[in-house]
């Protein structure tokens, strides 16, 4: 609901509701993470936000104009459902499988979540990933993809 230019999301009793919630996209089974800030702001937030997840952590989150979780590369990051796609801790540059339609694209991230564009990098256990212009996987250790490289992406932590 809109209200001065501002939209909330009410639970069933119509309180407004704050913080990361899951929201299932019209009527299919496909859902994503939008953020109502804490619960003195309790209305829908865009752009970049740090966001307190369920589990206690915080991470980066980018949210577009509608308040939808932001899923691709967006000012040279990669991100799923809003949440900042990183290596993990200790492998420099990792592969990280994103689901697009029926189908998924690998891009190559760094523990800070850049995409690595246009270029050769090595994870920390020396394996070689080369990227296209768009941060997309193309070689790995100089051979074709077999299709099961890259990890799945972290979803949010849902409360």
């Amino acid at each position: 609901m809109k209200i001065k230019d501002k939209t909330y999301l009410f639970n069933e009793l119509g309180v407004p509701v704050y913080g990361l919630q899951k929201i299932r996209i019209g009527s299919s089974s496909e859902y994503t993470a939008f953020y109502f800030g804490d619960k003195k702001t309790s209305n829908m937030q865009k752009g970049k936000v740090k966001v307190t997840e369920g589990d206690g952590n915080d991470s980066t989150y980018y949210f577009s104009d509608s308040g939808r979780g932001y899923t691709g590369v967006k000012d040279g990051y990669l991100y799923y459902m809003g949440k900042l796609q990183c290596a993990d801790e200790g492998n420099k540059y990792e592969p990280i499988s994103i689901p697009t339609g029926s189908t998924r694209t690998t891009y190559v991230v760094s523990t800070s979540g850049k995409v690595s564009k246009s270029t050769t990098v090595k994870s920390a256990d020396g394996v070689k990933y080369k990227t296209g212009s768009n941060g997309t996987l193309l070689k790995v250790d100089e051979e074709n993809p077999s299709g099961n490289e890259g990890k799945e992406p972290s979803e949010p932590a849902w409360k």
